[in-house]
């Protein structure tokens, strides 16, 4: 019977089929396991779980691609861009929610781009073995650093848009990330001078 007949993709071998859908059936499972949980917490607690826990609705998808890209070899390092802009769209949300900063977002987007964009085309260059992607993909992140730390700079330490100098933590946290990417600025001028 043909490939596409038979459920099993045109080209490959049964039991490779076989062992990458025996692992979906575990996958499902746990992800159903865990819903219930929350759903049983969030019942017999009161305590409103869902609004601590959707920013994983996004960090879960893109971890699977991740492992996709992973367990796909190096035909799957693709998926390092998609996974990268996912995870770090979910963490930047998650941060956002937890402490309830939705004014970041006034420069938060340069994690996303470029930045997390040049995080995953650094990581599929590293995971296919090409050099080039990896240069650009590293260049893209320190750009989008350098956009991020100048516009947190503008919003937070000039307008206070967050309310984070008010907070002792807030602006030592600042402070720290500008000492760190000044160091870190400083080591690549040198890298590239020596």
């Amino acid at each position: 019977m043909s490939g596409w007949l038979s459920g099993q993709p045109v080209g490959s071998s049964g039991q490779a089929w076989a062992e990458r859908h025996h692992l979906a059936g575990p996958t499902v499972g746990l992800i159903l396991i865990a819903l219930g949980a929350l759903f049983l917490v969030q019942q017999m607690t009161g305590v409103d779980v869902w609004h601590w826990a959707w920013p994983f609705a996004v960090i879960v998808p893109g971890l699977l691609l991740f492992a996709g890209m992973f367990s796909g070899g190096k035909g799957a390092s693709g998926l390092a861009i998609p996974a990268s802009i996912v995870t770090t769209t979910g963490l930047i949300l998650l941060f956002q929610n937890t402490f309830n900063l939705w004014q970041t977002w006034a420069y938060a987007w340069a994690l996303i781009f470029p930045t997390a964009i040049g995080a995953g085309i650094w990581l599929s260059g590293w995971w296919s073995g090409q050099k080039e992607p990896q240069r650009v993909g590293r260049r893209m992140v320190e750009v989008g650093l350098v956009i991020f730390l100048g516009f947190a700079a503008f919003f937070e330490i000039l307008l206070n848009l967050s309310g984070l100098m008010r907070m002792g933590e807030g602006g030592i946290v600042i402070a720290v990330l500008f000492i760190l990417a000044g160091v870190y600025l400083l080591s690549q001028r040198e890298g590239k001078g020596g």
